[in-house]
C-alpha cells in the first residue's frame, strides 16, 4: 500500500469515527515494558509469578505486512480462552477517545510502549479454534458484526485474497503478585516464534497514570535484576517484522 493510501485511510478513520462513535470517559491504558527474553525464568522466580498459562497465537496479514503498516492487527488465540480479535492502532496524530454504540465487545484502551502512549481500539469474540483458518477469506467469514463495523469505520481497504496466516506464536503468561507503590495485577508474557522471543511485563491503569506507571515498571525490573530489551516496540510488531527481514 502506498503512503498516499495510508494517509487517506487515516483521514477517513477520524471522519468516520467522528460520525459513528460518540465520546466516552477517558479510556484506560495498558503499560508495557519489554524485558530481556533470555531472563524469563529469572523474572518468573524473582517476581514469584504464578503457574503459566499456555496458548498459541496466530496472526494474519499479507506477505508484505500491509495490514500492520496501516495499524490493523488480526489474530486468533488458541488456549484456555479461544478468541478472534480485530485490533486497530491509528497513527498517534489521530488520537481520540470513543466507544462503539451497541457493541459490548468494543474496547478502547491506550497503550504505553517505551513511555509513549498511543490509542488502541479492538473487538474480541469467542472463536472455535479447533480448526484455525489459513486464508483471509476464511477469517473474513468468521468476523462478527461488531468486528466488521470496526473494520469499516477504520477506512482501511483489505484485499482478503492476499491475507493469509503468516505466523504462529507459542505464548506463556503469568500473573505477578502486587508490587510496591500500588502496582497490582501485573502480567508477564513470553512469546516464542521461529525467529525470536519477546518477554513483556505489563499492567493496566487509569488514563492519567500511564507515564508514572511506565517508570515504576522499569523500577520493578531493576529491583528484580532483570535487564530491559533494547527493542521497546510492541511485541506484535517485533514478531511480525522479523518474518519479513
Amino acid at each position: 500500500m502506498k503512503t498516499s493510501v495510508r494517509v487517506f485511510s487515516l483521514i477517513v478513520v477520524s471522519l468516520v469515527f467522528a460520525a459513528t462513535l460518540h465520546a466516552s470517559d477517558s479510556c484506560g491504558v495498558e503499560v508495557k515494558l519489554l524485558l530481556a527474553p533470555a531472563q524469563a525464568q529469572s523474572a518468573v522466580a524473582s517476581m514469584n509469578a504464578s503457574r503459566p498459562e499456555r496458548s498459541r497465537i496466530y496472526f494474519y496479514d499479507t506477505p508484505k505486512l500491509d495490514l500492520l503498516a496501516n495499524g490493523l492487527i488480526l489474530r486468533i488465540r488458541q488456549g484456555a480462552d479461544n478468541d478472534l480479535t480485530v485490533k486497530l492502532r491509528p497513527a498517534s496524530e489521530q488520537q481520540f477517545t470513543a466507544r462503539a454504540e451497541g457493541n459490548k465487545n468494543f474496547k478502547c484502551e491506550g497503550e504505553v510502549i517505551d513511555g509513549v502512549e498511543s490509542p488502541s481500539y479492538s473487538t474480541k469474540e469467542k472463536f472455535d479454534a479447533s480448526s484455525v483458518p489459513q486464508t483471509g477469506e476464511e477469517v473474513l467469514a468468521s468476523l462478527s458484526k461488531g468486528q466488521r463495523k470496526l473494520l469499516k469505520a477504520s477506512g482501511i481497504t483489505v484485499d482478503w485474497t492476499r491475507v493469509r496466516r503468516i505466523m504462529a506464536i507459542q505464548s506463556l503468561s503469568w500473573s505477578v503478585p502486587s508490587q510496591p507503590r500500588q502496582l497490582d495485577q501485573l502480567s508477564l508474557e513470553l512469546w516464542e516464534w521461529p525467529k525470536g522471543k519477546s518477554l513483556e511485563l505489563s499492567t493496566k491503569v487509569s488514563a492519567d497514570e500511564g507515564s508514572a506507571t511506565f517508570v515504576e515498571l522499569k523500577n520493578v525490573a531493576k529491583r528484580n535484576h532483570i535487564d530491559l530489551s533494547p527493542d521497546q516496540q510492541s511485541k506484535t510488531s517485533t514478531a511480525l517484522r522479523s518474518m519479513v527481514k
